[in-house]
């Protein structure tokens, strides 16, 4: 058990806990969509895109990954301006991003012209991905600059869940409505417009809010390289990588499978196809409480891993029980409570490996270690919607489904949607709780380290308060 005398606790205003939490409604709200399950059953049951068409542009897409993240990450941290090193890209990108959203609605091509339509889908994720990193980089990160503390991070991180599950509650569900219905319903486009309309209101909206360390832009940042290495050489970084890995894999799959699911195995429209979706998300929002619980009891790592381990029982579970509708309710009720335990720990352990990272270095480097996270994970989302395709198409299902009116599942096309759905997720939940045992930022021994954090920030804010002094007194004695 943790033990938290040691450290002082923080306070953050309720302003900034709310802006961080609509922050992340705006991001999240259309990520969920552009790179997730809609996107990519968007583009083959209703644009006609053929199954292998998206398997290889999801894998040509994560090479783009490899690169970008990194990047606009460590630029981010060397950011110096009168906003800070965040504001800026909220503020002012989120127009280009929710641009980009809608973008993606809007192909160029059709199924007759397979290779134009797989040249609008891959331009278009490269596009949307790159604002996306500019933004989401930031709201991933925001969390470890805003606090230090467990409790606060915890605190901090379930006002982002639950305002940013009601956000992606709205984003997912009225898609998932408007997408089982034959054809594209002529509500769904004009839907994504409003929801990049106020996913950009919320971005801009947050940039007044947000509580941001501005003496780091004071620090001599590392380079690119260096920036790079540095974060590679952090060991308790890899560790959480290595799990974070297996864990992207298997909830994007998850939430791309899942439209495949309703869709084809329990066959439902209109409303009803929107109660799987809504149980898991119903569930995780409550769950959040119980996992804050938890998490004060038997601490971070260990929370963590019995959250990957729901997880994986709940895999097993859908396999075994998708047919029947109320049986997969529980099921991917169970996936929720797993889901919210991980979606709260891994923003809090990464948090605590850039701790651990300024440490090690004396430098606060919040977005170049969101963007090596997202070099190690975003190229897991490509990864898990090829395997996913890969596996259906393998399975029989119609390399153009668009091109079959009122198309029903074989029960060999059934059997590899369950295969890809839940058995793919349940081993990379295992996978990953395997890893994490060898996670050491944990303990006592921990948490004082978190208390010398909390003093080289005490430092670093009074070295720069003291600038501003001597700076307001220069500017006095040369007017």
């Amino acid at each position: 058990m943790e033990h938290r005398e040691h450290v002082i606790e923080e306070n953050l205003p309720i302003i900034n806990k709310v802006a961080y939490g609509v922050a992340y409604i705006g991001n999240s709200s259309l990520s969920q969509l552009a790179l997730g399950g809609a996107v990519s059953f968007f583009y083959s049951t209703k644009m006609g895109l053929e199954a292998n068409w998206i398997a290889l542009a999801w894998l040509i897409f994560s090479f783009w990954n490899a690169i970008n993240d990194p990047l606009i990450g460590i630029i981010e941290d060397k950011t110096k301006s009168r906003w800070g090193r965040r504001v800026p890209y909220l503020r002012f990108g989120a127009p280009f991003y929710s641009l980009a959203f809608i973008m993606m609605w809007f192909p160029f091509g059709s199924a007759s012209q397979q290779g134009l339509l797989f040249t609008s889908f891959l331009i278009n994720l490269f596009i949307f991905d790159t604002l996306y990193s500019m933004i989401g980089l930031i709201t991933y990160g925001l969390a470890a600059e805003m606090c230090v503390t467990t409790k606060c991070r915890s605190n901090l991180i379930i006002w982002g869940s639950l305002l940013g599950a009601v956000g992606s509650v709205v984003a997912l569900v009225i898609p998932m409505i408007l997408l089982t219905e034959t054809g594209v319903h002529p509500a769904f486009r004009p839907t994504m417009i409003g929801l990049a309309g106020f996913s950009m209101i919320c971005l801009i909206w947050s940039s007044f809010y947000i509580k941001e360390n501005k003496y780091t832009q004071r620090e001599e940042t590392l380079s690119f390289i260096k920036s790079i290495t540095e974060s590679f050489k952090n060991k308790p970084f890899l560790v959480f990588e290595g799990a974070n890995f297996l864990l992207t894999i298997a909830q994007t799959i998850l939430f791309t499978g899942l439209y495949y699911f309703i869709d084809y195995i329990l066959v439902l429209e209109g409303i009803k196809a929107s109660l799987p979706l809504a149980s898991i998300y119903i569930v995780s929002l409550f769950a959040l409480f119980i996992w804050n619980f938890i998490n004060k009891k038997i601490g971070l790592k260990k929370s963590f891993i019995i959250s990957l381990g729901i997880g994986a029982v709940a895999g097993l579970l859908s396999f075994f029980a998708g047919q029947n509708f109320w049986f997969s309710l529980i099921s991917l009720s169970i996936f929720g409570f797993g889901i919210s335990g991980s979606g709260l720990f891994t923003g809090q352990i990464n948090a605590d490996c850039i701790d651990n990272d300024e440490l090690r270095t004396g430098k606060r480097r919040e977005t170049s270690y969101s963007g090596v996270n997202a070099l190690i994970t975003k190229p897991a989302i490509s990864i898990a919607n090829a395997v996913f395709f890969y596996i259906i198409e393998a399975f029989g299902f119609p390399h153009s489904i668009e091109s079959i009116p009122n198309y029903i599942a074989t029960e060999s096309v059934k059997t590899g949607i369950l295969i890809g759905f839940t058995l793919i997720p349940a081993i990379m939940y295992v996978g990953a709780m395997l890893i994490m045992i060898f996670y050491p930022l944990d303990g006592s021994d921990w948490n004082n380290k978190k208390k010398l954090v909390q003093a080289i920030h005490l430092k670093k804010e009074e070295e720069y308060l003291e600038f501003l002094k001597n700076e307001d007194v220069k500017k006095k004695s040369e007017g």
